[in-house]
Formats: structure tokens, sequence, C-alpha cells
């Protein structure tokens, strides 16, 4: 059972904007993940939409998975995928960990990588997911990665064909 977080009170204000742009140039990790620690993932990804990408990766990259994953999930779909064009295979697959089997799949399907990153991305993903605690989870989140991957497989030898 996940604990209820208190989340601070939040105000979208240039002031806050300009403290997180300069803790991200002065790489102040422990000022940004301080400013961040309270707030809803919705509120984040609020901030995140006001920053340039790399600004905006710099951030997900610093916090928690478990929290980034939803931020991104309520990102705009074009600025999601430019945050995620930032990120190494790896970060993507631990961000796609952390997801609903919902929005695992709605990430997925947005995401434009190539087929060797497809492989290693559900490799990574179905590799991690021995750790879930309910075995019919575990298989639903396969089913679902395999028709993904499946899904990409049948359209890039459409575009080959």
């Amino acid at each position: 059972m996940k604990k209820t977080q208190k989340h601070t009170k939040f105000k979208l204000t240039e002031e806050l904007i300009n403290k997180i742009i300069n803790f991200i140039d002065t790489s102040n990790d422990k000022s940004i993940k301080d400013i961040f620690i309270d707030f809803h993932h919705a509120d984040i990804a609020e901030i995140l939409e006001e920053l340039n990408s790399s600004q905006a990766t710099y951030i997900i990259k610093l916090l928690d998975s478990e929290k980034t994953s939803d931020v991104l999930m309520e990102l705009d779909d074009d600025y999601r995928e430019k945050i995620l064009k930032n990120l190494s295979i790896k970060e993507i697959a631990e961000e796609v960990e952390e997801l609903d089997t919902d929005d695992e799949l709605v990430l997925l399907l947005n995401i434009e990588i190539s087929l060797i990153e497809m492989f290693l991305l559900t490799y990574l993903v179905t590799e991690n997911m021995g750790t879930m605690k309910e075995m019919n989870q575990d298989l639903l989140n396969q089913s679902f990665i395999s028709l993904f991957l499946h899904i990409q497989i049948q359209e890039i030898y459409m575009q080959v064909n």
C-alpha cells in the first residue's frame, strides 16, 4: 500500500521558475530536490513545461522515477517526446517500470525509437518485472509489451516492403 504524501500548496510564479533555472545552471541538486519534494506530479509537470527540454530532462533525471513517471504522463505529448529523446533507453525503462499498465502502454506507443532500441527497452522492462509482487500483473504487462513490440515490427516490415 502506498503511503499518502502531503503536497505543498502550489503557485506557479516567474520567481519560482527563475529560481529553478538558477539552481539547474549552478547544479544545485539539493535545492532542486528540496523545491520538488512535496509538489504533486501535476504541479511538477506544469513547472517543467515552462523550462526548455534540457532543463526539464535535468530535473527528470534528478528526481526519483516513482514521481517522475507520473510527471511524464502529465506532460503534453510533444514535450514529453522531447524529454524522452534526452534519456537513455535504460532511463526510459526505469520510468516505464513505475507506471500503471495503461500508462505504460501509452508512453511506449508514443516513443519514436529504432527497432534495436525497442528490443532493448522491452528487454529492460520485462527483466525488471520479476520484482513485481503480483504474477498476474506481471503476465499482463508482458502481454502488453509483446503486443506493442509485435505492432512495431509489423509497422517496420510494412515500411520496408
